[in-house]
């Protein structure tokens, strides 16, 4: 009898650990709900919009749909990605001229196949899971299911130039036209991304500090400075024509404070959360 009684007791104690545990992680995750629910309420009270740079990249590789994926997890306005054509016309996302620092392979895109590209690993350089540069249209098909927008830079790289055409027309085909920008260093790409749908809103990527750059370009609908390069004259200006000021790519706190005062409208960043809590703390 006594043996069945410890027995028993044990088991309560067992039963009643376990539903202690259950209450405390409900509690965790209630409260993890509302500070998640509050926070995002004082995002969308700011005027200040937050780009993961090439998604987000704090687990995920760069310009992959796992990190386009994190990015939309973390609450991002925007997601920044790269985009280029292969050797048979499909528009796939990547930084580099080439797939050396992500895959191990000197290859460009306009030397590869799709089929060819498919069998690189372009997470090698970060993690030994595999991950595949993804198609323009893989992304889209993604970012469909959320509300967070694409701001899509076009690579002017060698064999690029076609690059304006297909986005633009896989965007009209996806009917994405409000939901996404376009950025170039290249002014004739975004001449041309223009002439073929004045809908989308282009951006022009920019190291400048000279006003001059600012003055001349006016076809743009908005800047992307180099965080760097920002300064109050430039912002004013910018402001002043009733375009907005996106601002690159500042990822530690100093850097991120710096664009938030400098008037930056849109962070560009490869620390999403970190931009978010210091945005909010600014309110």
């Amino acid at each position: 009898m006594k043996m069945a009684g410890r027995n028993l007791n044990m088991i309560l104690r067992k039963a009643k650990s376990r539903r202690l545990r259950r209450i405390v992680a409900f509690i965790l995750i209630t409260l993890f709900i509302i500070y998640r629910g509050t926070f995002s309420l004082l995002l969308m009270s700011s005027n200040i919009a937050v780009t993961a740079h090439r998604g987000s990249t704090t687990v995920a590789p760069e310009n992959t749909v796992s990190s386009v994926l994190e990015a939309i997890a973390l609450g991002a306005d925007y997601i920044e990605i790269d985009v280029q054509l292969t050797k048979d016309g499909e528009v796939i996302l990547l930084h580099d001229t080439n797939f050396k620092r992500v895959a191990g392979i000197m290859a460009r895109p306009s030397e590869l196949t799709y089929e060819e590209i498919l069998d690189l690993n372009v997470g090698a350089y970060k993690t030994e899971l595999e991950f595949h540069a993804p198609l323009l249209r893989e992304v889209l098909d993604v970012c469909l299911l959320s509300s967070t927008k694409l701001n899509i830079e076009l690579k002017d790289y060698r064999r690029n130039a076609r690059l304006p055409y297909e986005v633009v027309r896989i965007i009209e085909e996806y009917d994405f036209l409000d939901r996404c920008v376009i950025t170039s260093y290249s002014q004739d790409f975004l001449k041309t991304v223009k002439r073929l749908c004045p809908k989308i809103q282009v951006g022009l990527i920019t190291n400048s500090s000279s006003l001059t750059t600012y003055i001349e370009n006016r076809f743009v609908d908005f800047y992307s400075i180099n965080y760097l390069s920002l300064s109050p004259s430039i912002v004013m200006y910018i402001h002043a024509k009733h375009k907005e000021v996106f601002c690159w790519t500042p990822s530690s706190r100093i850097a991120i404070e710096t664009a938030i005062r400098a008037g930056a409208d849109n962070i560009i960043t490869n620390n999403v959360a970190l931009a978010q809590l210091l945005i909010v703390s600014h309110n």
